[in-house]
């Protein structure tokens, strides 16, 4: 079963939290401990320099080390900082103490320091340490020992040991007391962590999840779901991206679906044009002697038929960048004098008269063969809706870098609603007043394609019931 990311998220932050406490608690006992040791130490450390001084001016005044002096001055630091004070001589044998004076047969008095450790501590340095001393102490305490010297006027000097002891039992009840005051703490802010976590988590996810069931909606071909944006940066622009993605999606579906639809119309409607005029002739519904009309007819729909499946497979190509221009240089003027020769009859019949096809020769490098399809389709749409006895005009010139070719003609022209639509798949300006049923819709989207793909660009302008213009500019691209 695979985890989701809240869980994966969860898990490591809280693995990274308890690590995080136990390292943080570790370094609390460390520290805490370090605290105690320096205190016991700071004590110990005034009251031996004390008793030291104390009997150092003792002795200067012929009061030997053993006196009752120097046991009172020890007896008076036991009883005021609770330390016990030991004094032994220079061969580490117990001379004077705190407890000299309780017990004749007292542990203390047969105490004797190593050898090894007269032979380290021969000099002024301090030994500190938080533990026992064999003979001297029976709990865990803090020790202090150092070596001292005292002097009398003509007099050798004399090298003593002070050991202070005082009880360090209650470092283990405080460490314990300490590790489970820090551990309750841990807890419960370990679990209140752990629950803010889960509702911040959760609120953070909220978005991602919104995002995933959105998503599951479009897997089911549901394209109107949309992501809320709200004020966090780098979620809105994960929105916006997410909902503008979804609006190409739809655009593209809606845009798929009545392209079906349009293409399966222009399908059907010659196809069943077709099947009624066979089925009629071959019934006998149509007389004998119409039957070459209507076979006539039957074949300018194949024909149409035929220009529909070319031009759908066209489209397709330019779609799926299978498109492959063949370069060479074209002239523009006099491919679209050949051009405008093959919609003759048609140009006579409205008494149509053409302007501007005896302007200066441009050559371009280009396709030829995706050229005469542009201007055929473009010719074709300005003979339909030219007015009879209009005028086609032409206007052909160069500039450093493009070829510009203007094609306007007289007639209805295009209202501000209509200029945005002409390049759709299938739309047409005449649908409604039937002037040319034989148009698919498909012939200025073709011309589109055509220009974007020679990186040029096609403008149109129009004034209602005056006139409409075509103004193409195609890169020079002259080949050698």
């Amino acid at each position: 079963m695979k985890k989701s990311f809240f869980s994966k998220f969860y898990y490591v932050c809280t693995t990274f939290l308890i690590i995080s406490v136990l390292v943080m608690g570790a370094s609390l006992l460390v520290y805490a401990n370090r605290l105690y040791q320096d205190e016991k130490r700071d004590k110990l450390d005034n009251v031996s320099e004390v008793v030291i001084e104390r009997i150092s001016t003792l002795y200067e005044s012929y009061i030997e080390i053993d006196s009752y002096q120097t046991l009172s001055e020890i007896e008076d630091k036991h009883l005021n900082y609770n330390v016990q004070v030991y004094i032994f001589n220079s061969d580490g044998g117990f001379i004077i103490g705190t407890e000299s004076n309780n017990s004749e047969d007292s542990e203390i008095k047969s105490a004797v320091f190593s050898k090894s450790f007269l032979e380290n501590h021969d000099d002024d340095s301090v030994y500190f340490k938080i533990g026992y001393l064999n003979g001297i102490t029976s709990e865990l305490s803090a020790c202090r020992i150092q070596k001292f010297t005292v002097s009398r006027t003509h007099d050798e000097p004399v090298s003593y040991y002070l050991v202070a002891t005082t009880s360090a039992a209650d470092l283990n009840s405080f460490s314990k007391n300490l590790f489970i005051y820090f551990g309750v703490a841990a807890a419960i802010v370990t679990l209140i962590t752990s629950v803010l976590f889960i509702m911040t988590t959760k609120r953070i996810i909220r978005p991602f999840t919104k995002m995933s069931e959105k998503a599951e909606d479009f897997i089911k071909g549901d394209y109107s779901q949309r992501l809320p944006v709200d004020d966090t940066e780098e979620f809105s622009r994960l929105a916006l991206s997410f909902n503008e993605m979804a609006n190409t999606i739809e655009k593209y579906e809606t845009t798929h679906k009545n392209f079906i639809a349009n293409i399966s119309h222009e399908l059907r409607t010659p196809m069943t044009t077709i099947g009624g005029f066979i089925d009629g002739i071959l019934d006998g519904t149509i007389p004998k002697e119409e039957s070459r009309h209507y076979m006539e007819l039957v074949s300018e729909e194949i024909r149409r038929l035929s220009r529909l499946v070319k031009t759908m497979l066209s489209i397709s190509k330019f779609e799926a960048n299978e498109m492959l221009i063949n370069y060479e240089n074209v002239n523009i003027t006099d491919l679209i004098i050949n051009t405008i020769l093959m919609f003759e009859k048609k140009i006579n019949e409205k008494h149509v008269n053409v302007e501007g096809l005896d302007g200066p020769n441009v050559d371009i490098g280009a396709d030829k063969d995706l050229l005469s399809q542009l201007f055929y389709n473009i010719i074709e749409n300005a003979v339909k809706f030219v007015d009879e006895y209009g005028i086609i005009r032409f206007s052909i010139s160069q500039t450093d870098k493009y070829a510009v070719i203007s094609l306007k003609n007289t007639g209805e022209g295009l209202s501000e609603e209509e200029i945005p639509k002409i390049f759709k798949r299938f739309y047409k300006t005449d649908e409604s007043r039937g002037i040319d049923a034989s148009g698919i819709g498909l012939g200025l989207s073709i011309v589109r394609s055509i220009i974007n793909l020679h990186n040029g660009t096609i403008t149109v302008k129009s004034v209602k019931d005056e006139y409409t213009e075509f103004i193409i500019e195609l890169p020079l691209k002259k080949l050698d």
